[in-house]
């Protein structure tokens, strides 16, 4: 298990992809390197159990269209400190079934548990939407 500090959260995730480029990676990609990160990697000071680092995967309409985003949303426990999120996000053109998918999101508190919540997301309606699509945007952001 490594360990890192929140404020670094981007470098660690761009760290743990090895030769690899976060901004070129395939949403099918994306998704298993940042649930490998959320199972291998521990934020310091900022418990899953206790509901301060997050796993969340939400889709819906967006500023790029139809967009999916893989988001780790961290905080100090304890601490007054904002949240601290980690964001791979993909925008795709509009279609009329992606527009009929309504916009809703998948959480995940337990690194124990990422299998399974990758299975739940690539079996989710909003992920077969876009299988195969061509990726209009994408980006790698943490604020």
């Amino acid at each position: 298990m490594a360990w890192f500090r929140i404020r670094y959260s981007r470098n660690a995730f761009v760290r743990s992809l090895g030769a690899r480029d976060a901004e070129g990676l395939s949403p099918a990609e994306g998704l298993r390197a940042m649930a490998a990160f959320y199972r291998d990697h521990r934020p310091q000071h900022a418990p899953a159990d206790q509901g301060d680092d997050v796993l969340e995967f939400r889709w819906g309409p967006g500023s790029a269209g139809y967009e999916l985003a893989l988001l780790r949303r961290m905080r100090r426990h304890g601490s007054d400190d904002p949240e601290r999120v980690l964001e791979l996000r993909y925008g795709f053109r509009m279609t009329p079934q992606r527009e009929a998918v309504k916009a809703g999101q998948h959480a995940l508190d337990d690194p124990s548990a990422t299998g399974a919540f990758v299975r739940r997301v690539t079996g989710s309606a909003a992920w077969k939407t876009v299988a195969g699509a061509s990726v209009v945007t994408r980006s790698l952001t943490e604020a």
